[in-house]
């Protein structure tokens, strides 16, 4: 039985994304000041303030308008399956036309993006078409796109025919390798990442060659060895330069990226479905240690893998000057915690339950509902002051993601009769 405060909670949360983060074009914002509710201004970043691999092709004038779209990809696909999933629960015609609204911003994406290259889904930075994709900003509208297929009129049913089966080839095409923030070769995107983009392509479409590639990616040692969305590249967590301490690059969004991979596959009964669910519990019981006692995700911890416990960071460090081999830059290691991820898991904990439920995953998932809001979904809570100075900014980062997750969980709950 879901609390009344809940409820209300959710009629706040939603209100804040129309008034606050669904932007001109439809599209949700992925970061915004939490002081204003709206993206940091320009003068908010002079050249002492740490940017976060701000790649330099897209120009420094305006950081902060960067920042607020740089996951509007994924906020905007999972606005469209919240709104998707309030409708099957509710009958409500607000939240239909809100999610043809969405998908209306999808289309109109994609459609620009194609000046960029036939089946290209930009990012959309600074409110502009950008030379930058990822797959999980492909991922997340797809998923979206699929979810409302269902609702759909039947010209809007072609378009999302159209639109999956032209990303899907764009990286087909390209034998899954496209530059990433400002690399100047074709990097080789993990193969682990495309099986279920292809699985949704022959659904929706029926053309056998996805089927088939569908089947050659999965036959991979690097698809069927790993969680889908970690990458072939690196271990679950790398060893920091201080022993002891690990470091987990990816956490609990990493965990939500990876359930979403597999929910084409488990929904729609693909093949090797012992497999994908085996990823799944891997990816969860993995990543369920990152979730702190106050549901925050945790920054820098030790972990003994035996007992399976944690215990955090102490003291900050910097990684002084040692290569980060993620981003191939100089990075700083805190332990700073962050209500970015959480709501994420929480969608990835209801999404498993059903499949999983010897677990009992979702009052894990009920608790991070119950206990975050607005003031806790920020990209870093420093309440120790491990951040250095030119990242402080973080600390006023709302994020979008966790808003438009925690409204898709509830909502996915709710559908589920919880």
């Amino acid at each position: 039985m879901i609390a009344p405060a809940l409820g209300e909670k959710e009629a706040r949360l939603e209100a804040f994304v129309r008034d606050n983060l669904i932007e001109a074009n439809g599209l949700v914002l992925s970061f915004v000041d939490a002081a204003t509710g709206r993206p940091f201004s320009a003068d908010e970043f002079g050249p002492d303030v740490d940017r976060m691999r701000h790649p330099p092709s897209l120009g420094t004038d305006d950081f902060g308008s960067y920042f607020a779209y740089e996951n509007c990809g994924m906020c905007t696909g999972a606005w469209l399956t919240t709104q998707v999933l309030k409708y099957q629960v509710t009958k409500d015609v607000t939240a239909l036309r809100t999610a043809r609204e969405a998908f209306e911003a999808i289309r109109n994406l994609y459609e620009c993006s194609q000046a960029v290259a036939p089946g290209f889904f930009s990012k959309f930075h600074n409110g502009r078409i950008s030379p930058e994709i990822s797959t999980d900003q492909c991922l997340y509208a797809v998923w979206g796109l699929d979810q409302f297929s269902a609702f759909a009129m039947a010209a809007e049913q072609k378009e999302i025919v159209h639109i999956i089966c032209g990303i899907a080839d764009f990286w087909i095409d390209r034998g899954y390798k496209h530059p990433y923030r400002d690399r100047d070769f074709e990097w080789p995107w993990p193969p682990n990442r495309f099986p279920p983009l292809l699985w949704l392509a022959w659904r929706h479409s029926g053309r056998q060659k996805y089927f088939d590639e569908f089947e050659r990616l999965s036959s991979m040692d690097a698809v069927r060895d790993l969680p889908p969305f970690f990458s072939t590249t690196l271990s679950k967590w790398r060893e920091s330069p201080i022993a002891g301490i690990s470091h987990w690059p990816f956490k609990l969004e990493q965990a939500a990226q990876g359930q979403l991979s597999l929910a084409p596959m488990l929904l729609y009964n693909a093949p090797n479905r012992p497999l994908w669910l085996s990823h799944l519990r891997e990816l969860i019981v993995s990543c369920m240690p990152d979730l702190g006692d106050d549901c925050l995700g945790r920054g820098d911890f030790v972990f003994d893998e035996e007992t399976a416990t944690a215990r955090e960071v102490e003291t900050p460090y910097h990684s002084g000057g040692i290569p980060n081999p993620v981003w191939e830059a100089k990075g700083f290691i805190s332990s700073a915690r962050s209500g970015h991820s959480p709501t994420m898991f929480a969608r990835a904990l209801f999404a498993a339950d059903p499949l999983l439920p010897e677990y009992d995953w979702k009052f894990a998932a009920w608790r991070i509902l119950e206990t975050l809001d607005l003031p806790d979904m920020l990209l870093k809570i420093d309440n120790q002051k491990h951040l250095p100075v030119n990242q402080a900014w973080l600390t006023r980062c709302l994020s979008g993601d966790a808003v438009v997750n925690w409204l898709w969980s509830y909502w996915l709950a709710k559908l589920q009769g919880q």
